[in-house]
């Protein structure tokens, strides 16, 4: 699960990097003296590529989900293999415990010995399915937390380069000789947006910690089922002993 997140922040924080590139690509390809000139070309370019990243970082959100629910599926699917063999060898177990049994109280002993071994496997199973349970979910509400934070973030991003291109139109506008001076103001307020919306992004590296966390809770959980498990099945075992007082 960690390895799927880390791959998945990175993507994002790839397309994060091209959201910044974008805009200063723009306008550094662009000659001081016709920056007003071509003022409306460039805003048509900026607003391409911001609207070009957006849709690879929504795709990037959709791509993780599907990971997600994909590699949920292969897990629970191989598991639920796995707990059928296990059932089945148990079965096998129980049938050759009984034709040991030859008496009553070895043969009651036997069916309470079989109870006690499957309540336990039932509570263990069921035990560590609401860990993983709890996991999944504590795993999607801390990522489905981070994406919303980063699409309101890029929202403000995209609020500012706005701005600052109405505020460049203003100028032109008003001032079209102080082309280059316009210039050069655009050029500032797009590395501000930019400085703001990677700032806004250096907390991507929290979502790895929260997800190790929750991993931790859930592995720390498992343990303590096994721990119950363990008890139980050696408790089922000593008693089933001491009735057959053979050492079974």
């Amino acid at each position: 699960m960690s390895r799927i997140s880390k791959v998945t922040y990175v993507g994002l924080s790839l397309v994060a990097v091209g959201l910044m590139v974008v805009p200063s690509a723009a306008v550094a390809a662009t000659n001081e003296g016709t920056f007003c000139t071509n003022l409306s070309s460039i805003i048509n370019t900026v607003n391409a590529g911001v609207s070009n990243q957006e849709a690879k970082l929504t795709q990037a959100f959709s791509n993780r989900t599907s990971t997600f629910t994909s590699n949920h599926d292969k897990w629970d699917s191989e598991l639920a293999a796995k707990r059928a063999e296990w059932d089945t060898t148990r079965q096998a177990d129980f049938t050759k415990l009984e034709a040991k049994a030859t008496t009553d109280a070895e043969k009651a002993a036997v069916t309470a010995y079989e109870a006690a071994v499957n309540k336990a496997v039932a509570a263990r199973r069921s035990a560590n399915d609401a860990a993983r349970a709890t996991f999944r979910a504590g795993v999607q509400g801390v990522i489905s937390g981070r994406q919303a934070t980063i699409l309101s973030q890029l929202t403000a991003f995209k609020t500012a380069v706005t701005a600052a291109e109405t505020t460049a139109q203003n100028s032109c506008s008003a001032t079209p000789t102080q082309s280059a001076t316009i210039r050069v103001t655009f050029r500032g307020a797009l590395k501000t947006a930019r400085e703001t919306y990677t700032a806004a992004r250096k907390d991507d590296a929290k979502v790895g910690d929260q997800v190790k966390a929750l991993a931790q809770a859930r592995n720390a959980a498992e343990q303590a089922n096994d721990a119950a498990f363990k008890t139980a099945m050696r408790s089922a075992r000593q008693t089933l002993e001491a009735a057959f007082k053979s050492g079974l």
